[in-house]
């Protein structure tokens, strides 16, 4: 399995940013970006990523696989983080297609891949110790500290140097002073994330489906084309949505897609 390259930032622009600019310098396989906190987070198609300092883990891996895997390490990143707080926090994740993680329907993780010099950078937010979140967002955000306490990585609002505590070596000696359960939470992801990455796509594929959030539910998926409306059937084996509309199903690939979200107007049919 891969080793991790582990740089620390008490603060950058953005994780995958920093990333790229490493891919593009030749940086290696399996180096890692961990940042107490980033200024200009953003996720899928733009969207921003707010956090403050400290509560969230952030964190950008370089990985180069054959370019016909590109777009799977989406799928791969949900499934490793999905399973990481399944196994290690407890939590009953849930993948939003496709590659949000929730809980209770609320979202706890969002991914973010992008490619460039031969690299796809992956980039991981995960909320970890907000116990609260603005208004505008309060009713589809939670975190690890408000679903539950994972007692097995001591979740703290203490903080520690970084060369005081063992597990992810810093390759640029930043002495970040990180929530020690944020980092203890950061170095499982990344093992969870290089083991999945040696599994074929269509074992990747069993794991996720075996988390996949909404199935069989009324959905609206707002894609480049318009709106498609019905029931979540699951994936196909090149992870492209399957929607039943008015029993006819319907293809969506994640390229394509702009939003899902729970249909209000058939959930008033059934």
């Amino acid at each position: 399995m891969i080793t991790p390259i582990i740089h620390r930032f008490d603060e950058v622009g953005s994780t995958n940013d920093v990333a790229l600019e490493m891919a593009r310098k030749g940086a290696p396989e399996g180096t890692v970006v961990l940042a107490r906190s980033q200024t200009k987070g953003r996720g899928r198609r733009g969207r921003t990523w707010l956090a403050k300092p400290g509560e969230s883990l952030i964190l950008t891996t370089i990985l180069r696989p054959p370019p016909e895997r590109y777009r799977q390490m989406a799928f791969v990143a949900a499934v490793a983080v999905a399973e990481c707080l399944e196994q290690e926090c407890g939590l009953e994740p849930q993948i939003k297609w496709p590659n949000d993680v929730l809980i209770n329907d609320r979202k706890i993780c969002g991914v973010l891949t992008e490619s460039a010099s031969g690299a796809v950078v992956i980039g991981i937010g995960v909320n970890v110790l907000q116990t609260d979140f603005p208004e505008e967002i309060a009713n589809r955000a939670t975190s690890v500290a408000i679903e539950q306490i994972c007692t097995p990585l001591a979740l703290s609002n203490e903080v520690y140097p970084s060369a005081d505590r063992p597990g992810l070596p810093s390759a640029n000696g930043a002495g970040c002073s990180q929530p020690i359960g944020v980092d203890a939470l950061a170095e499982s992801i990344v093992r969870h994330l290089f083991a999945a990455y040696e599994l074929s796509f269509e074992e990747i594929l069993v794991r996720w489906r075996k988390y996949i959030w909404g199935l069989g539910r009324p959905v609206d998926v707002t894609t480049e084309g318009g709106t498609i409306t019905g029931m979540i059937t699951g994936i196909d084996s090149d992870g492209a949505l399957l929607i039943d509309e008015d029993g006819g199903i319907r293809r969506v690939l994640s390229a394509d897609a702009i939003n899902v979200r729970m249909s209000p107007s058939l959930q008033s049919e059934i």
